[in-house]
Parts: C-alpha cells; sequence; structure tokens
C-alpha cells in the first residue's frame, strides 16, 4: 500500500463476515463484508491496513490502523473525525490516525457489523454512498474524494 492512502483490494474470500466500513486518507469511504473466519478477517486487514494493525475504540466499536508508528504514512483526517464524534479522542493536539482506518462493530471479543451509528457517522462525514459492482463480489458501496462520482 502507498504512504498515502491508494486502496489496495485483497484477493477475495467469501464476503459473509462482518460489515465493516474502511477510511483511506484520500477521503475514500469503502462499506463492505469482511471474511468470516477469524484469521482470514485478520488477514484481509492486515493487506487493506499494510502491515500489523492494533485496535482503538469505545464500547460497541473498534477501529483497526498501523500499529508500527509509521511516519511514512499519511495523516487520516477523515477517520480521525469520525472516531472522535464516536468518543475516543488523542492523547495530544493534532495527533491523527493514520494510514487506512477499518472500522467495525464490537461484541465482547467478536467483530460484528459495524454499528448503525458509526455508518451514519461515516456517511455524514463522506457525503452520499455510491454503489459500484465489483466481479468478484456482492456490490460495494463506496463514497470517493472525488466530486466527479456519485454527483
Amino acid at each position: 500500500m502507498s504512504a498515502w492512502g491508494e486502496m489496495p483490494r485483497p484477493d477475495p474470500e467469501p464476503a459473509v463476515g462482518p460489515l465493516a466500513v474502511t477510511v483511506y486518507p484520500s477521503g475514500d469511504v469503502f462499506a463492505e463484508r469482511l471474511p468470516a473466519e477469524p484469521a482470514a478477517m485478520a488477514a484481509f486487514i492486515h493487506q487493506i491496513i499494510g502491515g500489523h494493525f492494533e485496535g482503538i475504540g469505545v464500547g460497541d466499536w473498534v477501529a483497526y490502523l498501523d500499529s508500527d508508528g509509521r511516519r511514512d504514512l499519511a495523516p487520516n483526517v477523515r477517520a480521525t473525525e469520525i472516531a472522535a464524534d464516536l468518543g475516543w479522542f488523542a492523547l495530544t493536539p493534532f495527533n491523527y490516525l493514520l494510514g487506512a482506518v477499518v472500522f467495525l462493530g464490537r461484541d465482547g471479543v467478536t467483530e460484528v457489523d459495524v454499528p448503525a451509528r458509526v455508518a451514519e457517522i461515516a456517511e455524514r462525514a463522506a457525503g452520499a454512498w455510491v454503489t459500484v459492482e465489483i466481479a468478484h463480489e456482492a456490490p460495494l458501496w463506496v463514497r470517493t474524494a472525488s466530486p466527479a462520482i456519485g454527483s
């Protein structure tokens, strides 16, 4: 993955797992189902983020992001704003989440569909969703930063 948030698409697995919202530094937002099997889900998230990941979250949501603290990753202003709206706060001012961020729901230690309120906050931040067809999987809802798409 590019440090500036190009959108890698992992090899497809059966899309029967939890619904996730992925936010890229470019401003693009994807909503898609992840693989159901935990190891496949972890590999999928690892590939999107581009390396090892860690979770942040409060209550019923979790966001996975790069855990290596790589400063070559672009700040993800939109994901930082979404996380802040959900109750997360940075320990220092101007501390942005970096790189791609994957939001999911959380039920104990199990990943579940992203809560409706998380998707609503992401939608407000990104604007209207655009439906695109991907040959190897079900429709994928995406909001791109490009004003030409979906306008």
